[in-house]
């Protein structure tokens, strides 16, 4: 099983370790995880780059309202 966001950035400020535990997809089926790991990857590629703040953080909730978005969208594929 890979590691989580949160578990790979536990080092990271308390607010940006909450908020990408709701980045993690490895609890979704196949199809919706598909749509999920665009933006997980995204937030993983960002936290390589910049430190923690609180736009950082914002952003990161940004990139959950957008997954939450995304996934849904594909629900609705779905069914037809």
């Amino acid at each position: 099983m890979p590691v989580s966001l949160a578990q790979k950035y536990a080092h990271r400020h308390f607010s940006v370790v909450q908020a990408l535990r709701w980045l993690d997809c490895g609890h979704l089926p196949d199809n919706l995880r598909a749509v999920a790991i665009v933006l997980t990857a995204a937030a993983d590629q960002l936290l390589e780059q910049l430190e923690d703040g609180p736009q950082l953080t914002r952003g990161l909730h940004a990139l959950i309202e957008a997954k939450d978005c995304m996934v849904r969208q594909a629900v609705l594929d779905s069914e037809g």
